[in-house]
């Protein structure tokens, strides 16, 4: 696995947290109109991220290895979500290590599944 220097940061949100601010923004008439960011603010490292995965899958660490940026890389991702939480009312309460737990665990059944049927045919 190879990425960007090892201070890349990113941010993370789950799926019900989605679901919760499209309809919350659906329905909320001071929504009409406006934009907004839905994400946690929690930030990660590619390489804590890669280390979190691994543990979830029951897996050795993958040995990151870090390169030169490239254009477009993004070195630090920070968004604003104080204006969906004041105005939705929306909060982010998944912690990350159980949210990323349950988003690799409906990954394997899925992919599993999909395998599966695979070979069926």
């Amino acid at each position: 696995f190879s990425a960007g220097l090892h201070i890349c940061l990113v941010q993370w949100h789950f799926e019900l947290t989605v679901v919760q601010a499209n309809l919350r923004s659906a329905t909320a008439e001071k929504s009409r109109g406006q934009v907004y960011n839905c994400t946690s603010g929690i930030q990660v490292t590619i390489g804590q991220l890669a280390s979190m995965v691994a543990t979830c899958l029951e897996i050795p660490s993958p040995d990151v290895r870090y390169g030169d940026w490239t254009p477009g890389d993004i070195k630090f991702f920070n968004v604003d979500n104080s204006k969906i939480k004041n105005d939705l009312g929306l909060s982010f309460l998944t912690d990350f290590k159980q949210g990323l737990q349950r988003t690799v665990d409906w990954g394997k059944d899925f992919f599993l599944d999909k395998i599966g049927h695979a070979q069926k045919s």
